[in-house]
């Protein structure tokens, strides 16, 4: 039994690695992850728009069901929506208080944009380390 029962073992540990290279491919959170990075793409080109907010919450609720308590996938899947709340608030105040200030100078106009440009931006990273996250541990 020494070679041919080596050669078994080895033949079986190759078709469980099979077995799991097959589940990996037809995971239903792959295609789930992808389409909640789409969503969260278009936010970034459009941040006012508060409906691929409220689809991205959708997305990552579902996600969340289908993490299988798989805590790395349904942390950063809650943190989402809630990281795009926050700039699509920061993002419309902005629109808002520039508007507001029409016949500002335009050093106090300089002034205020690259404040709220600093602020957008930082927002824009944590949307994007907790999309990364999603991405990563979701598949």
């Amino acid at each position: 039994m020494g070679i041919l029962g080596s050669i078994g073992l080895m033949m079986s540990s190759s078709a469980y690695s099979q077995s799991l290279i097959a589940q990996a491919k037809v995971n239903p959170r792959i295609p789930l992850a992808k389409e909640i990075q789409s969503v969260a793409y278009a936010f970034a080109n459009t941040p006012d728009d508060y409906s691929l907010v409220e689809k991205t919450k959708a997305l990552t609720w579902k996600m969340i069901l289908m993490s299988e308590s798989l805590a790395s996938c349904a942390i950063p899947s809650y943190g989402l929506p809630g990281s795009m709340e926050s700039l699509n608030t920061s993002y419309v105040m902005m629109l808002n208080n520039m508007s507001a200030l029409g016949n500002a100078s335009e050093s106090v106009k300089d002034q205020n944009r690259k404040y709220y440009e600093q602020s957008l931006n930082a927002q824009k990273k944590i949307v994007a380390n907790v999309l990364d996250e999603v991405m990563k541990y979701c598949k």
